[in-house]
């Protein structure tokens, strides 16, 4: 009888070692896999409230920060692109003026500064080549006059002044001028203050021909579109 019991008990210990030898199997086999989809759970659960934040921020941004709320562009071809591909290096033997003339645009930051009474400021200077036509954008909160000049040396041999018409006005202190640019132009010069004309001229310059200096602001600035040859 006692015997019995002995053996019983070793078994019963046998049996309880090895379920516990098993249940430990399991939970090293299934509590990673259980970490790793709480983590995922997480993770989806940050995405998509970060997601809603970023929907929402935008949503906010958008309303009323921006004066056009625009589509995102979509650019199908790239002129730019083809013509440099396919363009070939080769060598200059002539200047390009001499077969067609050359066209530059240029825009020119006036600033915020004071334009004094009778004061010139030069904008284009395209010597040694000749402007033979083009077009003047001016943003200005005053008008003022553009002079087209042919200055050679120390001297201005011919210059005749243009006027810009208003377009129109853009803000309060601030309206847009413009005015086409010709071969030859004949007007008033003003230096001499007679009549001249300029032809194949070298450079232009705006003139202030009020009595009173002139307030420019950080918005005042000239964009040119010049042929020359």
């Amino acid at each position: 009888m006692f015997d019995i019991l002995i053996h019983t008990s070793c078994r019963y210990r046998f049996l309880s070692s090895a379920t516990l030898a098993v249940v430990i199997i399991i939970g090293a086999l299934f509590i990673p896999l259980l970490g790793e989809q709480t983590s995922k759970a997480q993770s989806s659960g940050a995405s998509s409230s970060s997601a809603s934040g970023g929907a929402s921020t935008s949503a906010s941004a958008s309303t009323g920060s921006v004066i056009v709320n625009n589509e995102p562009a979509r650019i199908s071809k790239n002129v730019i692109n083809s013509i440099v591909k396919n363009s070939q290096s080769r060598t200059v033997t002539t200047s390009p003026s001499s077969i067609a003339p050359l066209v530059d645009l240029e825009t020119v930051r006036l600033g915020k500064s004071t334009f004094a009474s009778n004061g010139y400021r030069p904008v284009a200077d395209v010597t040694p080549f000749r402007i033979i036509g083009g077009h003047v954008s001016l943003s200005s909160p005053k008008s003022v006059k553009l002079v087209a000049a042919t200055i050679t040396g120390n001297n201005v041999d011919h210059a005749v002044v243009i006027d810009l018409t208003k377009v129109r006005d853009v803000k309060a202190g601030e309206s847009i001028y413009q005015a086409d640019l010709g071969e030859v132009i004949t007007g008033t010069n003003p230096f001499t203050r007679q009549r001249d004309t300029v032809s194949n001229f070298t450079d232009l310059l705006l003139w202030n021909n009020s009595n009173s200096p002139l307030t420019l602001s950080d918005d005042s600035e000239i964009s040119m579109a010049i042929v020359f040859r």
